[in-house]
C-alpha cells in the first residue's frame, strides 16, 4: 500500500494497482503537486509530487523470483561438469542402474529446489 494526502490533508491508502495514472500538477497551485487517476474513475488531488509517488509504487513492486536452475545445470554443477547422459550413457544406451541413479538424482533436485529459500 502506499500513502497519498490530498490538500484537504486526508491520508488515502491505496494498492498500487489502484492507480491507473499520476500526472504533475503545475507550479504548485492550491498546494496539488500531482493529480492522482484511480480505476474506480476518482481523481486525489495530491500535496506530493509525482515523482515521489512513484518512488512509493515502485517500493511496492516484489523482488523478482530466482530462477531455479534446470536439471542438467544442477546435476552438472554436482558431478565435474558431467551431464546426466554423459555420466550415465553406454555406446548410447541408458545403462539399467542408471534408470535408479535418476530417480535418486530427481528426488535429490526436487527437494532442493522445495527447501530453496525464496
Amino acid at each position: 500500500m502506499i500513502c497519498i494526502t490530498d490538500v484537504n490533508c486526508k491520508k488515502h491508502y491505496l494498492h498500487k494497482d489502484a492507480i491507473a495514472r499520476v500526472n504533475e500538477a503545475g507550479p504548485n497551485w492550491h498546494r496539488i503537486s500531482a493529480y492522482v487517476k484511480l480505476f474506480d474513475g476518482g481523481t486525489i488531488e495530491a500535496c506530493e509530487r509525482a515523482a515521489e509517488i512513484h518512488a512509493q509504487i515502485e517500493r511496492t513492486q516484489p523482488a523478482e523470483p530466482a530462477k531455479a536452475p534446470s536439471f542438467d545445470d544442477w546435476f552438472k554443477e554436482r558431478n565435474s561438469g558431467l551431464s546426466f547422459d554423459e555420466a550415465h550413457m553406454g555406446d548410447g544406451v541408458l545403462i539399467d542402474k542408471s534408470m535408479k541413479e535418476l530417480s535418486r538424482h530427481m528426488r535429490d533436485y526436487v527437494t532442493e529446489l522445495v527447501n530453496a529459500k525464496p
